[in-house]
């Protein structure tokens, strides 16, 4: 799953690589500076092992070569992106087009994920990929070509149609939109879960109708599971916390730079301040001891 998932996001999909265990350690007078030292033998990619919990790293082919693994996409859930981008846009992540949902109902009544029909289940229906989301990624956000219209207006046609809208159980939307769960299409239409749904149970595939002209576009299912993986497992970089810029800011005005370090100064008991400190100490060892 670890492998699929990682070429879901890969910036180069159908590339060679290995995964390898490695140790992490410190290294420079740079706090949070990280180097990734091999520690095991490499795990091909069609290995069906489970991974050891533990930290590993992005090799070559060949298992030596460290290589730089892009991935692609937002960390924001869609309703992170509505609410910090596009909140005045056109379309609303909490609205669908006039009359998306008496077609939805009319064409297949009921909960697209559980099967639940209504009554007496309370169904809604909304995005699978939301429209601003999809016009973000294809025209910059500062652009003034936003919601330009005519021939060169970015190609919405398929996020505004039926294929890009389901029904849901009322209480199923916000955790939809808020990427907690998706479906996994080139996993037999496994109903993946990523956060704790506060007791609400799904069944673990989804039970599609025969005639394809009513189901969903597997694409934009695609798309919007891509998202969930980007939110939910991707992350984690101390520099998100620390960006590079604020790191040496902050070195700075503890007097790092010019010399006029003051141990006094309170700002060396914060966590940051903590991590400049034992950076300096393991720069001048390594410089001095070779350690």
């Amino acid at each position: 799953m670890f492998f699929r998932w990682l070429e879901i996001v890969a910036d180069e999909p159908g590339m060679e690589y290995t995964v390898r265990p490695v140790q992490v350690v410190e290294w420079g007078e740079t706090p949070f500076l990280y180097m990734a030292a091999p520690m095991g033998p490499p795990m091909p990619t069609d290995s069906t092992d489970l991974l050891i919990p533990g930290d590993y790293a992005i090799f070559d082919a060949d298992g030596e070569s460290r290589r730089p693994f892009d991935l692609r996409g937002d960390t924001l859930s869609f309703t992170e992106t509505e609410d910090r981008r596009h909140s005045s846009r056109s379309y609303n992540i909490s609205t669908v087009p006039v009359g998306m949902e008496d077609t939805l109902r009319a064409r297949r009544n009921q909960c697209f994920i559980t099967g639940a029909r209504t009554p007496p289940a309370e169904l809604a229906a909304t995005w699978i990929f939301p429209v601003n989301v999809a016009r973000q990624m294809m025209w910059s956000p500062e652009s003034d070509d936003w919601d330009k219209e005519g021939p060169d207006a970015p190609e919405i046609d398929i996020y505004l149609g039926e294929e890009n809208h389901i029904l849901l159980c009322k209480e199923l939307v916000e955790l939809f939109q808020g990427n907690k769960f998706g479906v996994n299409v080139d996993d037999g239409y496994r109903i993946v879960v990523f956060e704790p749904l506060g007791g609400t149970r799904l069944p673990s595939h989804l039970t599609l109708p025969s005639d394809p002209s009513l189901r969903p576009s597997d694409e934009l299912l695609r798309g919007h599971f891509n998202r969930c993986i980007q939110h939910n497992v991707r992350g984690g970089d101390i520099l998100d916390d620390y960006p590079v810029t604020a790191i040496a800011e902050y070195m700075d005005d503890l007097g790092v730079y010019n010399g006029a370090i003051d141990m006094e100064d309170p700002r060396w008991q914060t966590d940051l301040g903590k991590a400049i400190l034992a950076a300096l100490i393991r720069g001048r060892l390594e410089q001095f001891y070779g350690i």
